[in-house]
């Protein structure tokens, strides 16, 4: 009976492990990509769930299932293979992808396409793609992208950071009245529609760290345990790889970090962060106390 039992428990493991959802190293050119949402209630976030699908091949259509609904979601491609080099704080960015004013599940204002700062990795732009596609189904809004990087990468003037093409800053969801819309606001800060953001994140992108003020994660991680209990919530925001984490002077905005792309061999990976895919070599260690006191050079 007990070997029947480990028997059983290794299959499951297997297919678990065998599921899990990762569209990195994919040549992507106007391609698209599947995301399942499944509940019953547009009022209850506690009845969403989200279902791992396997790997996407290029001109594959992006399918949300919103409550029944299904929604297309079509993600930038790139014409030459978009690449992250040096580390968080001395880094570089190669063949770019860029973001434009006005984009179906993204708007980035022209105060930060002013300062250059709209180009990214196609990882990263495809993951806000991702982001702002099930936050307009669910929610009814695209999503606000402030600093990305520039062009070509390096420290983002004059505050340094945002160096490859890995970090984005992001507006989070807040309440006016009956509509839920970016802003930077505190005091509006809508928890059950930012939940959907990083929910999406952790699920479907290789995001290694989501930087914020703690007074927010608190609201976030107390509507998150409080709907969706259990390991995945947990792992968001308790344990040395937690994904969400207090960073002084994000009060406004949430900070995204994503993981170096295993094609990008000169891009150096940040240790520790949230992780659901095998590391790449080489790996930095950078100390996180260093990375929270020291905003001017890595916010």
């Amino acid at each position: 009976m007990k070997l029947k039992i480990l028997l059983i428990t290794i299959f499951t493991l297997i297919l678990l492990v065998g599921s899990v959802w990762t569209y990195k190293g994919q040549e992507f050119q106007d391609n698209q990509v599947i995301v399942y949402i499944t509940g019953s209630s547009l009022t209850s976030e506690a009845q969403y769930s989200f279902e791992q699908i396997p790997a996407i091949k290029p001109g594959e259509t992006t399918v949300i299932t919103l409550n029944g609904i299904k929604t297309t979601c079509s993600l930038s491609g790139e014409t030459m293979p978009s690449e992250a080099t040096g580390n968080v704080k001395i880094g570089r960015l190669i063949n770019g992808v860029k973001v434009s004013f006005d984009e179906p599940y993204t708007y980035v204002a022209p105060y930060h396409i002013s300062k250059g700062l709209n180009w990214a990795t196609i990882e990263m732009i495809n993951a806000l793609e991702i982001m702002g596609c099930v936050e307009l189904a669910r929610w009814g809004s695209r999503i606000q992208v402030m600093d990305l990087s520039y062009k070509e990468g390096g420290p983002r003037r004059p505050r340094g950071g945002h160096t490859r093409g890995l970090d984005a800053d992001v507006a989070y969801m807040c309440t006016y009245g009956s509509d839920v819309k970016p802003c930077f606001y505190p005091d509006r800060f809508n928890a059950p529609a930012t939940w959907t953001m990083v929910k999406t994140l952790a699920k479907y992108s290789d995001v290694q760290y989501i930087f914020l003020d703690q007074a927010l994660i608190d609201k976030l991680k107390t509507y998150g345990q409080s709907n969706e209990p259990g390991s995945f919530t947990n792992g968001v925001f308790e344990g040395n790889s937690k994904l969400v984490r207090h960073w002084s002077g994000h009060d406004d905005h949430l900070h995204i970090r994503l993981r170096c792309s295993k094609e990008d061999s000169q891009c150096i990976e940040q240790a520790g962060g949230y992780r659901k895919t095998e590391s790449i070599q080489p790996v930095e260690e950078i100390d996180e106390t260093d990375e929270a006191t020291e905003p001017a050079l890595t916010s």
